[in-house]
């Protein structure tokens, strides 16, 4: 297993922090007040941002500070976040971190109870999505594992929320590469919404091929 080097995670941040702020905001007290797990969600918010970049999105900061949300909630327009913009189809998506969102089967079921959302650590949603949004708003989720050794229990976790939000459907191409255009990614879910599990235990990629058949991206991303 490889070394963990959390130095390079902070100054990700520092980066994302220094990009979309437009100046220099030196953080590092408050960086370094993060938990690992904290730590490695924002690092990967950075390679999401990046992936979205190279698709075709301008991305823009939401506000004037990047906020180091610590717990999971609801969508506060008033929270600073990322914006992604579509130059062809000028569709904008929110790029918020540690979202609840409604599963489908308390939309098919109508319940209020705590079974009725799930966190998603990183979430590409609709513009017009506040509050706790619905799975259909959802365009794009990312849960990020920090821990040094990926084991099934963790496969078992995002198998588990990815049929709370989408259902086994045929390929169909993304919401995100249909408002820039391209033809894939193709993900074989209804809504046809991208889920990755991002993780730093290169092992975990020996877990990647069965949840593939559900549109589940392992992503083997180590600072």
């Amino acid at each position: 297993m490889s070394a963990v080097n959390f130095k390079i995670a902070e100054q990700e941040l520092q980066n994302i922090i220094d990009l979309y702020e437009g100046r220099k905001h030196p953080q590092t007290r408050e960086i370094q007040k993060l938990t690992r797990g904290k730590l490695y969600e924002f690092f990967v918010l950075g390679e999401v941002l990046k992936e979205l970049r190279h698709r075709g999105y301008r991305i823009s900061l939401q506000g004037t500070v990047l906020t180091l949300k610590q717990g999971p909630g609801k969508i506060k327009l008033s929270d600073t976040h990322f914006i992604a913009h579509s130059p062809r189809t000028e569709a904008k998506f929110r790029i918020c971190t540690d979202i609840e969102v409604k599963t489908l089967g308390s939309t098919l079921n109508p319940s209020s109870g705590l079974c009725s959302y799930h966190e998603i650590d990183i979430v590409v949603v609709d513009y017009n999505a506040t509050g706790r949004p619905s799975y259909d708003q959802l365009a794009l989720g990312v849960e990020c594992k920090s821990t040094d050794k990926f084991t099934k229990s963790l496969l078992k976790e995002a198998l588990g929320i990815k049929r709370e939000i989408s259902l086994l459907a045929s390929e169909e191409t993304s919401v995100l590469a249909r408002e820039v255009g391209a033809s894939t990614p193709k993900v074989p879910s209804r809504p046809p919404l991208e889920y990755w599990v991002a993780f730093c235990d290169p092992n975990g990629l020996q877990y990647q091929q069965s949840p593939r058949t559900f549109g589940i991206v392992f992503k083997h991303w180590q600072p």
